[in-house]
């Protein structure tokens, strides 16, 4: 059964120092409980895909795939709380992202490291302030997607 999103789903984050380079991050802000950062989240969404290579002899009758490199995302879309998390002038940056499905702490949490690739903002009258941002996985520099 798929679990359900509580009504307190927060995220952690840190943004990186400078933009992605090839090097490992720095993060401008540890990811601690004394020094997080927080948001709410409306929506959370990873996607993963697979490269791969065709293999395929003459005679062979299927496709013979092999995978070679993996690619991912994720997708945020945080309520605005006062100031935006991040603006046009930070894609390109390396951010850490911890979030937490229910509250429960690690035992539910998912904790991801990319670099941010988009991110927008809007509003609706009479409705909340969201922020959308797209952290691309599998950076140069990161040996892992999470941390």
């Amino acid at each position: 059964m798929a679990k359900l999103i509580a009504k307190n789903c927060t995220v952690k984050y840190s943004i990186g120092t400078a933009i992605v380079d090839g090097t490992a991050a720095t993060l401008a802000t540890a990811v601690t409980p004394a020094t997080e950062m927080r948001a709410f989240a409306k929506s959370v969404t990873q996607s993963v895909t697979v490269n791969t290579i065709n293999l395929t002899a003459l005679g062979d009758v299927y496709e013979q795939k092999m995978p070679t490199t993996f690619a991912g995302s994720i997708t945020l879309e945080l309520y605005v709380d006062g100031v935006r998390i991040t603006n046009s002038s930070m894609i390109g940056f390396p951010m850490k992202v911890t979030v937490d499905v229910d509250g429960a702490g690690a035992a539910t949490s998912e904790t991801w490291v990319g670099m941010i690739a988009d991110c927008g903002w809007g509003t609706q009258s009479e409705t909340e302030q969201t922020e959308s941002i797209t952290i691309n996985l599998g950076v140069a520099g990161q040996t892992t997607w999470s941390s």
